[in-house]
């Protein structure tokens, strides 16, 4: 038995087979459609939904409520009594102060069990690269200062860069500069935006999806 287990989001696009190997356990997470919640799983969300988004002004991505990561978290301590979540950037989300809240009920509920949650300052499969580092160290049998410190390590090496379609996503999270939101709408251009830990910055604008993979490649070259 592990000293510590990793709890990460299915928005970590972790695969089933690695979060499996390193007994990473995935908090699914909820996206409401139309006052409809669903759970991030293809069963949840078939084809039909995703092109519905496409047509909504607001999707609510509000996270779960506090009871939804305490009982997570009871679950994980089935693994070990110390629990380290991989959290997706709390620029981005309210997950962070909901899930403290979570771990204080799951602490209080279960004596001896420590929960740690730890801001990846990214999303997507950038947290995942986090949270299997954290893993692995707990699959080594380290403590949990020690799972922390191989997610700080794994964090300060992680750059992160989307080439988007369409800013209209982020327009809706109220997170992105009006300026280059209006640039990029007026040029119908493809926004190249940097997500990496502690920043969430436009890069560029591109005016052909050719161009924009093309200086995608380049960036990546530049950061390696």
């Amino acid at each position: 038995m592990n000293k510590v287990v990793v709890v990460t989001d299915s928005g970590a696009h972790l695969s089933q087979e690695l979060a499996d190997k390193y007994g990473i356990h995935v908090i699914l997470v909820r996206i409401t459609v139309e006052g409809k919640v669903y759970r991030d799983t293809n069963e949840d969300l078939p084809p039909e939904v995703i092109r519905r988004f496409q047509k909504l002004a607001q999707i609510d991505t509000t996270p779960w409520p506090p009871t939804i990561y305490c009982e997570a978290y009871k679950k994980a301590s089935q693994k070990a009594n110390k629990v380290v979540h991989v959290v997706g950037s709390s620029q981005l989300s309210s997950t962070m102060s909901l899930a403290k809240t979570g771990a204080r009920m799951a602490e209080e509920a279960i004596p001896g069990l420590k929960v740690e949650l730890f801001d990846s300052e990214v999303f997507a499969m950038a947290q995942g690269f986090i949270a299997l580092a954290a893993a692995r160290a707990a699959a080594h049998d380290k403590d949990i200062r020690e799972v922390i410190e191989a997610a700080t390590d794994a964090k300060s090496r992680v750059k992160q860069f989307f080439v988007l379609n369409t800013f209209g996503y982020l327009k809706r999270t109220g997170r992105v500069d009006k300026l280059f939101e209006w640039s990029s709408s007026t040029l119908r251009s493809r926004p190249m935006v940097n997500f990496s830990p502690g920043r969430v910055e436009p890069v560029s604008l591109l005016r052909t999806k050719s161009q924009a993979v093309k200086n995608l490649v380049k960036v990546v070259q530049d950061n390696i």
